[in-house]
């Protein structure tokens, strides 16, 4: 009698309409690149193919700034030293970053995104784990710009958190390099 009663009230409405709105936060991003342009201390000049493209060192581990400050996406050539990248503006929707020592190519990666503000914004990156009365989050996103000295400046943000039964925590944590371009 008692599930007959629920069934036909408006608490079930209501419980539905609640894990409806509580999935929908648990699935957006808490990283937009409006927000990390807006916390950028530099202001990019223009976003072009002749701006961009071009050698730079693997100083700082660049490469690994590029891996979208995820760490589950590391690579044994993260901190190779006498390493260049090389990057290419495919289209408006990809960038291309090689790994090259002296002659040899040891890696190349394509990111997707596109052209805000004058910046590379690279699609989020975001893990999730949801099981019952566990969830974790983990998230990054990074952009790419051009200073005015024509060096290539990556911002970025991590994200993530968890939920186990009612304990929850989380770091969010944002960072600014600038890498010197070589030649291109």
């Amino acid at each position: 009698m008692f599930y007959k009663l629920t069934q036909n009230s408006n608490t079930m409405k209501i419980m539905k309409f609640i894990f409806r709105l509580l999935f929908i936060l648990l699935m957006s991003s808490c990283i937009t690149t409006k927000g990390l342009i807006n916390k950028s201390k530099i202001t990019p000049i223009e976003f072009t193919k002749g701006n961009i493209e071009g050698t730079y060192a693997n100083k700082s581990m660049l490469w690994n700034k590029l891996s979208n400050f995820n760490v589950y996406r590391t690579s044994e050539n993260d901190s190779v030293e006498n390493t260049f990248v090389k990057l290419e503006l495919i289209d408006k929707t990809k960038l291309k970053a090689t790994l090259i020592k002296k002659d040899s190519i040891l890696e190349n990666r394509v990111f997707e995104g596109k052209i805000i503000d004058n910046y590379f914004s690279v699609k989020r990156d975001l893990y999730l784990l949801p099981i019952p009365f566990l969830y974790i989050r983990d998230e990054s996103k990074i952009i790419i710009g051009i200073n005015n000295k024509n060096n290539l400046v990556i911002n970025g943000m991590r994200d993530d958190g968890y939920v186990f039964l009612i304990f929850f925590g989380g770091s969010r944590n944002q960072a600014s390099f600038e890498f010197e371009k070589i030649k291109g």
